[in-house]
């Protein structure tokens, strides 16, 4: 995200959205850590930790992670266009 936009602060934002969201938006646990109270409430539904991520949360889930790889190349992707745009000096 710094490198698509050239701010750090979207890219903390981002990730505070993230936690906030999951957390005490969905009541999910964030990197482990049950917050509490939530505007929502869903309960896990199947045994499978490897989709749902575990006690850690859906941020340790196989879904999060591929989605993560797929964002990550596609950021690649426009940080290498831009480079060769000449529009991005490093």
């Amino acid at each position: 995200m710094v490198y698509a936009t050239d701010n750090l602060w979207y890219a903390a934002a981002a990730h505070g959205a993230w936690n906030y969201m999951q957390g005490t938006i969905f009541g999910q646990n964030v990197s482990g850590n049950n917050l509490g109270g939530s505007l929502l409430k869903f309960d896990i539904v199947g045994k499978n930790q490897l989709i749902l991520g575990g006690a850690f949360g859906p941020e340790a889930s196989l879904v999060t992670i591929v989605i993560l790889i797929v964002a990550s190349i596609m950021y690649l992707y426009y940080w290498k266009k831009k480079q060769e745009n000449g529009v991005l000096n490093i």
